[in-house]
């Protein structure tokens, strides 16, 4: 047993709790089915009215996979069809131009520094599919000060050659999703791809010199022991990523019906997910990385690393930034975007997406306006989030306001982490203390005004 399994284990049930990862406040599913293209175009309006400059960063949506990976929860459509790529890829084009013209000389009210392919499987695009993508984006916008450049690869659908294209339209950072190294697993899941695959890319990816490398590692997957997953994470450490993630596997078979296939299969209990979690983290702190915030792992020299020990690091949709985004502007179906206190989210259905962007509409189909106290709990939230710490004093003299007055119910809630060491707490302020940092999603629940209902959450002593 490691030393921080010893530390953690009177605290695994409060571990396993179930609740929001917070890559927005408030959380998705509390957004309202928005009057779409008349509500958006209200709030572009709003915001070009606002003008002031913005650290932005671009997340485009590829939909497409060629098979289905049975674990997986994100919105994708199985085909290989490159005639529906190209369709796809035409009504893309048509919604970056129907977006960024929007915005009234579109570069004084961004400062684009982060882009994101995600999908699906964007590693499915050819080179110069992904070179016009990204010039039509350079079209509208200054491609010089982004920082992140990223894209979600597919060990299975790309090649050393592609990895040199990435590389000159200037993705500077790769996240492969391994999700686990053992064969039977893989099997079970429907995603073989040998370690060897996985380390000739990495071998590539670091002659081209990429700047970061990222694994999406899974945890809790059907057929998975803590035996099998402690040798592939030390097949991780071997291959050296820049980056991980340790994702808790979701089995959703309510709402994802192909994850029904897996239940014939043994999956380990939520006591033995956590203990795979925290003999995963220790090993990979022990080889060097940084534990920078729920399930993110990074290298000391990596720009997430030092961003978050600079205190600059923020949370989006996909997580982690080191880029300090500010506005998010989403493109594809389900794709979020984030404009001051409005968030949209685009259709799922890719029909109605196409129908929407040639009717010259845009494709939305909920969203959320933030009151004047949610804009207060999300930016709390986010501090404990990415700062570990939240300064009473200075918060409230930005909004004029006593902290442990209006936050009342809030404050002494947070005691009880106090009590047990995740917190040092004082009416001047929250720290978080590193135990504390595994169980950053607690301490934001208590400000989230929906799902700690009224605020009552009770933590056990030890």
């Amino acid at each position: 047993m490691s030393e921080l399994q010893k530390n953690i284990l009177p605290d695994l049930e409060l571990f396993n709790q179930s609740g929001p990862y917070y890559t927005s406040y408030p959380i998705l599913s509390e957004w309202q089915k928005l009057d779409g293209d008349a509500e958006y175009r209200a709030a572009i309006m709003a915001y070009n009215d606002s003008a002031i400059l913005t650290r932005a960063g671009i997340y485009i949506h590829f939909p497409f996979c060629r098979t289905q990976c049975l674990y997986c929860a994100c919105n994708a459509c199985i085909s290989s069809n490159a005639a529906e790529y190209t369709r796809f890829l035409n009504s893309l084009h048509a919604e970056i131009e129907l977006l960024l013209s929007s915005f009234h000389n579109s570069d004084r009210i961004f400062r684009l520094v982060e882009i994101h392919f995600g999908g699906g499987t964007p590693s499915l695009l050819a080179g110069q599919q992904l070179r016009d993508i990204v010039n039509k984006i350079g079209m509208y916008l200054d491609l010089d000060g982004v920082q992140d450049f990223s894209i979600e690869v597919d060990p299975r659908t790309v090649t050393p050659s592609l990895l040199g294209i990435y590389r000159e339209i200037g993705v500077n950072r790769l996240s492969f999703g391994v999700q686990e190294f053992d064969p039977q697993v893989q099997k079970a899941i429907n995603r073989i791809q040998p370690f060897e695959l996985v380390e000739k890319l990495c071998i590539a990816a670091k002659r081209e010199d990429f700047a970061s490398i990222n694994f999406d590692i899974l945890y809790g997957l059907p057929l998975q022991t803590h035996q099998s997953f402690m040798t592939t994470i030390k097949q991780v450490i071997l291959l050296a990523p820049d980056r991980v993630s340790l994702i808790r596997y979701a089995h959703i078979p309510d709402s994802r019906p192909h994850q029904r296939v897996l239940d014939k299969y043994v999956m380990p209990s939520d006591k033995e997910k956590a203990l795979m979690f925290f003999d995963a983290a220790q090993a990979l702190v022990e080889a060097g990385w940084e534990h920078v915030g729920i399930d993110h792992f990074a290298k000391p020299a990596d720009s997430l690393a030092i961003a978050a020990r600079n205190g600059c690091m923020t949370r989006n949709f996909g997580g982690y930034s080191a880029a300090g985004t500010e506005a998010i502007l989403g493109l594809g179906p389900t794709a979020t975007t984030r404009l001051g206190s409005c968030y949209a989210q685009n259709c799922y259905s890719l029909e109605d997406y196409y129908s929407a962007v040639s009717a010259g509409q845009y494709p939305v189909h909920r969203g959320h306006y933030l009151d004047t106290d949610e804009l207060l709990r999300r930016e709390v939230i986010m501090a404990i989030l990415c700062q570990y710490k939240v300064d009473f004093k200075s918060f409230g003299e930005r909004h004029n306001l006593v902290f442990t007055s209006y936050f009342a119910h809030e404050y002494d809630a947070l005691h009880g982490f106090a009590d047990i060491g995740f917190l040092e707490l004082s009416e001047r302020g929250l720290v978080v203390t590193p135990k504390g940092r595994f169980f950053l999603r607690h301490y934001c629940k208590i400000f989230d005004r929906v799902h700690c209902g009224n605020n009552n959450y009770v933590v056990a002593g030890p």
